[in-house]
């Protein structure tokens, strides 16, 4: 069984820019395989939910990436960039 290290919110924020970075340099992979890791241990994080939403729609997968977003909203209905970028997929 695979071992899911405990993140401190420090850096469970360092992974998201992390992954943030990353999809700004154009890889989408990368950036969406540490959202994943977040949201194995961390499944109603509402920045990863948002995130990962975002290179779903990238990488051609908008159906999952729509869910995901919705995800995120349905934790936080006042999360506007969430509602910004469901309206641009």
């Amino acid at each position: 069984m695979e071992q899911i290290k405990e993140y401190t919110p420090n850096e469970l924020n360092s992974l998201c820019d992390e992954a943030v970075a990353m999809y700004s340099a154009g890889e989408y992979v990368q950036s969406l395989a540490v959202y994943e890791t977040i949201l194995k241990k961390f499944p109603e994080n509402q920045r990863a939910l948002h995130g990962s939403g975002v290179v779903l729609h990238k990488i051609g997968r908008s159906d999952d990436g729509i869910v995901s977003i919705r995800k995120a909203l349905d934790l936080n209905p006042d999360f506007a960039d969430a509602y910004n970028n469901l309206g641009n997929i």
